[in-house]
């Protein structure tokens, strides 16, 4: 996925062009060593996985979710997921009105992406524990994959010593 291409979105949604590139601005700040376009395009990969295989209920809230949930990231703060929520709540009211997507659905999708380790079974959907899965599919990757995960957060973190970030 590059800058001027975006992704195919399902359901025909066509992504406006501005709200790609602003999508693409976002990724691309510096200090992404990790979370960039590259890891949006891994979620979007597991996300059409998912698609092709058992599906999903709102396709296009799924992938509007996958697009935005890291849209906002500064290493430390927490609350990267409420602002990205908040931009995709934006972006669908500003560039896609009256396409009938569910903005809440997208929002909490993201949302719950904070709360990766803490959530239990009963606290989420089977829908959105496989959308949790896509985004922490790095972690069962193979080694050279999480290694280069791996490398990125650090390289995220690197304001953080060393010997606490081990």
């Amino acid at each position: 996925m590059s800058e001027l291409t975006p992704p195919d979105a399902p359901g025909g949604l066509a992504l406006p062009d501005p709200l790609w590139r602003a999508v693409c601005a976002a990724y691309g700040e510096p200090g992404r060593a990790y979370h960039n376009l590259d890891h949006v395009r891994d979620v979007l990969a597991r996300v059409g996985e998912i698609a092709r295989d058992v599906g999903w209920r709102r396709p296009r809230e799924v992938f509007l979710a996958a697009l935005f949930h890291d849209a906002v990231y500064a290493p430390g703060r927490h609350d990267n997921e409420a602002r990205s929520a908040a931009l995709a709540r934006e972006a669908v009211a500003r560039w896609l009105p009256g396409e009938g997507i569910d903005a809440g659905l997208v929002e909490r999708l993201i949302l719950l992406t904070a709360r990766h380790g803490a959530l239990a079974p009963a606290d989420v959907d089977e829908e959105e524990a496989l959308f949790l899965d896509c985004d922490m599919a790095i972690l069962g990757s193979d080694p050279a994959a999480f290694d280069a995960y791996d490398r990125g957060i650090a390289a995220e973190y690197s304001a953080v010593p060393p010997e606490l970030y081990a």
